[in-house]
C-alpha cells in the first residue's frame, strides 16, 4: 500500500491499492486497509456495525443485481435476521473474519487453477 515507503498513505497510493484489491481475481493483494475502508463504506452512521440494509446501494453498485445476494450471503452468512427477528448487524471483527474466510477460498481456489491435480501417469 505504502509504494513510496515514506510510512503514510497518500491519496494516489490509497486510490491504487483499492483498485487492485477491487480486481484482484488471486486473493495475493494486501486487504487489511481496503477491508477496514470497505467496513467504513457501510456503515454510514458509524455505529460499528453494519446491516444488510447499510449495504445493498454499494453492492449492486459494484457487482449489480445478479451477484448482490451472493455477495450479501458472503458477508453476512445464510441468516439475514437474528434470533430477535431484527435486522442482523454485525461488528467489524465478524466482517474481517468473513472477508478473511471469503480470501482464503479465493487463494486456494487461484492455487488449484495454477496447479492443477492430475492423475499419475499422464
Amino acid at each position: 500500500v505504502d509504494d513510496d515507503l515514506d510510512h503514510m498513505v497518500g491519496w494516489d497510493e490509497f486510490l491504487t491499492m483499492y483498485q487492485r484489491c477491487i480486481s484482484d481475481q488471486t486473493g495475493f493483494e494486501p486487504r487489511n486497509l481496503f477491508n477496514l475502508v470497505q467496513f467504513l463504506m457501510y456503515d454510514k452512521d458509524f455505529h460499528g456495525k453494519i446491516s444488510v440494509e447499510q449495504t445493498l446501494q454499494i453492492i449492486y453498485v459494484r457487482h449489480g443485481r445478479k451477484y448482490l445476494d451472493k455477495e450479501i450471503g458472503e458477508i453476512f452468512g445464510e441468516e439475514q435476521k437474528g434470533s430477535d427477528g431484527q435486522e442482523l448487524k454485525i461488528t467489524f471483527s465478524q466482517f474481517v473474519a468473513k472477508a478473511n474466510n471469503r480470501l482464503y477460498e479465493l487463494r486456494w481456489k487461484a492455487k488449484e487453477i495454477a496447479y492443477p491435480i492430475t492423475a499419475k501417469g499422464q
